[in-house]
């Protein structure tokens, strides 16, 4: 079981990279949340970041706080990319092409992280969706 902080979030992206640089890493929440029912434990939260490579790499935990999933996906197999912002929470949607299959990959951020010491979250955050709003022009899925 792990606890969410600044510290684990930089370990855990720095496996998931590989070897390669990442920047602007994130706490945020993966797919759908429903915070008020018994599908709630299967939600999943982490750590996203992006890599000098082109990659987005990401780890994922459950409500309990162990590893269920990490990985990363190339930038420039992106097919399609959304933004939308209710108040403070960021959605990021997106989907990959991987070897002729189309997969979907949401992510759910909030500019401040309470309780946490996360505190460069809201500039990475900006960041994070500034590179990935750029990828997006720069390979017309925007």
């Amino acid at each position: 079981m792990t606890s969410f902080n600044q510290q684990n979030m930089m370990l855990y992206l720095m496996a998931a990279a590989d070897g390669a640089q990442f920047w602007n890493p994130i706490y945020c929440g993966f797919g759908k949340q429903v915070a008020l029912s018994s599908s709630a434990l299967n939600n999943t939260y982490g750590y996203a970041g992006l890599t000098n490579d082109g990659r987005l790499v990401y780890v994922k935990f459950n409500i309990m706080g162990v590893q269920v999933e990490n990985g990363s996906l190339w930038l420039e197999n992106m097919t399609s990319i959304k933004f939308s912002k209710l108040m403070r929470l960021h959605t990021i949607k997106m989907t990959f092409d991987q070897d002729g299959k189309n997969v979907k990959f949401k992510i759910q951020a909030n500019e401040k992280v309470h309780g946490k010491d996360f505190y460069m979250q809201e500039q990475n955050l900006k960041m994070f969706m500034d590179t990935l709003r750029k990828y997006g022009e720069m390979y017309g899925r925007i």
